[in-house]
């Protein structure tokens, strides 16, 4: 049975694009114009859901405009806000410290815009130190990438927000976008709700008035925040797994790289039974059985003293 593609209006050049239909590789494809009948009642109804889904988008676009240009005027912004970054660090407990950057473009995220970065790692955490380390390598590259947002927010007080003024400057972008910093409201002081900083003025911006501006703003701030506390654990938890395996007596780099081949992922072998790990090539089940033990929650990669070396 021929290909059907329904149209509301035949095209006088019909046949040629039949054709070109069938030299892609579609086989026999009909292109109908139905005037009454099933066909016909389905073309309308295509032509009624597409307004109406056009009618919705042109609707949010509009939603999304004004509250940009409400956003501008309530933060005295240079630029209207239509892509707005906002950065964000984790080094929850020391150790894999990185930072990650959640993308609104026109009121709505830009999820294949966000972005995850490992910092450097160092001895104690330091919100200030990361906070530069992502902005530099961000900002560094901006000039030649030509694509710098309207407004950038960091999370966080003054504090942050002089640290990106500050790699700004230093990068010679000062001036070309606008910054501001949100703040958690601090309980213990009584406050109300977050903060936000513009540089240049000591008290943060009263949002009350305006409760739906300071919701988007925390929607993109909390964002960034989860992108941020998600790709820390999973870089902590794969650390972890990393060094029992690295641990584990009788396993050298070759099998290593045979599990690591073999299951995929640290998160299967340690979901793996000895009967499974014994069954990876190079493997045998002393050395399965020690793997199993380290890799469960509270095992060790360490050898009892005295006791045997598995993999004899």
């Amino acid at each position: 049975m021929p290909g059907e593609i329904l149209l509301q209006h035949c095209p006088e050049d019909r046949p040629v694009l039949e054709e070109w239909f069938r030299s892609r590789g579609h086989g026999r494809v009909q292109l109908l114009c139905p005037r009454r009948g099933e066909k016909r009642r389905l073309i309308a109804m295509g032509a009624q859901n597409a307004q109406r889904a056009l009618e919705r988008k042109e609707d949010a676009d509009t939603a999304a405009d004004s509250l940009a240009r409400r956003l501008q005027k309530r933060l005295k912004l240079r630029n209207l806000p239509a892509r707005i970054e906002c950065f964000d660090n984790s080094n929850l407990g020391g150790g894999s410290p990185v930072a990650a950057m959640a993308v609104y473009q026109d009121g709505r995220p830009a999820p294949e815009r966000h972005r995850r970065y490992i910092l450097t790692d160092a001895a104690e955490p330091d919100d200030y130190r990361d906070m530069r380390e992502i902005l530099t390598r961000r900002f560094d590259r901006a000039a030649e990438a030509l694509e710098l947002p309207d407004l950038l927010m960091v999370d966080g007080g003054k504090g942050q927000l002089n640290i990106a003024l500050a790699v700004l400057q230093e990068l010679g972008l000062a001036g070309r976008l606008d910054v501001i910093g949100i703040a958690k409201r601090d309980e213990r002081k009584g406050e109300a709700e977050d903060k936000i900083y513009r540089p240049g003025q000591a008290n943060p911006v009263a949002l009350r008035g305006d409760a739906d501006l300071l919701l988007f703003l925390q929607r993109i701030r909390d964002e960034a925040h989860r992108l941020a506390v998600t790709f820390h654990r999973r870089r902590r938890t794969r650390a972890a797994l990393r060094s029992r395996l690295d641990g584990i007596p009788g396993i050298g780099a070759a099998r290593k790289a045979g599990l690591l081949r073999h299951f995929g992922s640290l998160e299967k072998i340690g979901a793996a039974s000895i009967d499974e790990l014994a069954a990876v090539p190079g493997m045998n089940r002393g050395v399965a059985e020690a793997v199993r033990q380290a890799m469960q929650p509270g095992g060790s990669s360490r050898v009892e003293s005295g006791a045997p070396r598995p993999g004899g």
